[in-house]
């Protein structure tokens, strides 16, 4: 399959992949093309690290059956949110209850639990955080847990909570702006940033896909007792050895909408993720110990003794990651095994790193790791330079299952 240049840009009106703003998400189009270029048109398709759900909303505005595993659960509620079917009640209760909070005397709105975040005054001004609090009220008594209004109504206050917020994404990941002072709207401002983006949020949920996948919380290092029946076709992009935490990038939101109460939670699920070191997930590699040998590679292990060579205060940590990611990725190819069909096809969208000067070429190992466990037809392409480093580049690893 020829690789063209791809864009990380969503255009067109009936698009939700603009819903959300989640970095780490990759381009569409080469979910697109993937999918275009198969000869068989229904085969299943399973994203076991679906993120923000690109691929299998790509899958289902094509009329692909998918299934979606994360095992955050707040990115399994936006995957299901994105790809679900509205009607035209959903959307005019949405439009409801915007009408009913620009009516409101704000006075007589108590705000929502505020989430006990750390440092939270650096996060958004008393005035803002006053606002999301009322909002988010308002949100939950006008309208019922199973309501599809209720989904639309909160992706449109996590767009709203980082229009107010005193975050920028300068950087590689979300990041407080250095001065760390958020400034105080006028409440009439604040409900201009929500009516915003609520009317984008109704406006392309117009546009429903033709069918929705199925959408399961789940450890991507134990898909074969989640997924039940085989599929034949894998598109995904695993967390990068970067040591970039996606709660960390979420928790904002997660901590608004309840996914986590306390620091020792956002470490606990960071843990459980592959490539996760936030917290108390950073503190336990220390005392980690594989539970088999069978994931080192020949790569593997050059970059780790690479790693090793180095005197540095954090070197044993880096060291620790390296080896407990690939680890992690090496139990998610093990236990994928059992549900492919004969001939099932592997896409994985991947990028390398480096670390003290040293590249740890991800592609190159998960390449090596295919192999000893029996896949076939191996092929690595570059897919784009991923940043201002010359050196990062993303890059598309392709494998083909021959086992019955």
């Amino acid at each position: 399959m020829r690789m063209p240049r791809y864009t990380y840009r969503y255009p067109g009106k009936e698009n939700r992949h603009r819903w959300f703003k989640f970095k780490q998400a990759y381009s569409k189009q080469i979910v697109e093309d993937i999918l275009r270029s198969q000869e068989v048109c229904s085969c299943r398709i399973l994203d076991p690290f679906c993120g923000s759900g690109t691929t299998v909303l790509c899958a289902a505005y094509m009329n692909y059956p998918s299934i979606a595993i994360d095992i955050n659960p707040f990115l399994t509620w936006l995957t299901r949110v994105k790809t679900d079917i509205y009607d035209k009640k959903d959307i005019e209760k949405c439009l409801f209850i915007l009408n009913n909070f620009f009516n409101q005397d704000d006075l007589n709105i108590v705000p929502y639990r505020i989430p006990d975040m750390h440092n939270i005054e650096k996060w958004w001004s008393e005035s803002a955080i006053d606002f999301l609090g009322k909002l988010l009220s308002l949100i939950y008594t006008q309208t019922d847990t199973d309501e599809k209004a209720r989904n639309l109504l909160l992706v449109a206050f996590c767009r709203t909570a980082l229009d107010l917020s005193n975050v920028t994404f300068g950087h590689h990941s979300m990041s407080l702006k250095q001065k760390h002072r958020c400034e105080s709207l006028a409440y009439s401002q604040y409900k201009d940033a929500f009516r915003n983006n609520l009317e984008f949020i109704t406006q392309t949920a117009k546009y429903n896909p033709s069918c929705t996948p199925e959408v399961t919380i789940g450890d991507a290092k134990e898909i074969g007792y989640i997924v039940k029946d085989p599929v034949r076709l894998i598109i995904t992009s695993p967390p990068y050895v970067n040591r970039m935490s996606y709660i960390r990038e979420l928790r904002p939101y997660m901590y608004w909408l309840d996914y986590l109460q306390n620091r020792e939670d956002a470490g606990q699920l960071d843990w459980l993720a592959i490539g996760g070191t936030w917290g108390q997930a950073t503190s336990k590699l220390i005392e980690w110990q594989p539970q088999t040998d069978d994931f080192r590679t020949n790569c593997l292990l050059s970059v780790l003794e690479n790693i090793k060579r180095v005197q540095a205060k954090s070197s044993l940590i880096v060291y620790k990651y390296i080896e407990k990611y690939f680890h992690d990725i090496w139990l998610h190819f093990s236990s994928i095994q059992n549900i492919l069909l004969p001939s099932a096809e592997l896409y994985y969208i991947i990028g390398n790193s480096f670390f003290y000067g040293f590249e740890v070429p991800t592609h190159i190992i998960y390449s090596e790791m295919l192999k000893k466990l029996g896949f076939v037809n191996i092929e690595i392409r570059m897919i784009r330079k991923r940043n201002s480093n010359v050196n990062l580049f993303e890059f598309l690893l392709t494998a083909k299952w021959c086992k019955n």
